[in-house]
């Protein structure tokens, strides 16, 4: 896909909001990293954006060539949750979430694990970093 970027939407293919509504910001912080300071920064590759109304993640594609089986998850991701994908959008940074309350109380940050699809992709790193003898950069 080269440079093309992609706007993962909040919104399924049936038109509904996806939840939780903080699904945006969960997905891109399994590629953030942790300053010094412990403040979490998002990669130059996805950041949380709104399009339309809804929650959504921008994603670079110079992803693809970064780091091609985050690339492949983030696009799983979309498939499996029957999400809105485009190429070209309007939008607008996203303000701070604020969860709803008929959504579950998660501990935030939530451990990797425990995110959906966050497993697989600790285990793609972890596979990633024994292949290459630890020395690839971690997300």
């Amino acid at each position: 896909m080269g440079t093309t970027q992609l706007f993962i939407i909040g919104r399924t293919k049936a038109g509904k909001q996806f939840r939780p509504s903080d699904w945006a910001e969960r997905l891109c912080s399994q590629t953030a990293t942790f300053c010094s300071k412990a403040r979490m920064t998002y990669s130059p590759h996805m950041k949380p954006v709104v399009v339309e109304g809804f929650r959504s993640v921008l994603v670079s594609g110079e992803f693809e060539q970064a780091d091609p089986r985050a690339w492949q998850f983030v696009l799983a991701f979309a498939r499996d949750n029957d999400l809105e994908v485009r190429t070209e959008a309007v939008c607008e940074e996203a303000p701070p979430v604020e969860v709803g309350a008929d959504e579950p109380d998660l501990p935030w940050p939530v451990a990797v694990e425990e995110v959906p699809y966050g497993a697989m992709l600790a285990s793609i790193y972890a596979q990633r970093d024994s292949l290459d003898g630890g020395s690839g950069s971690s997300p």
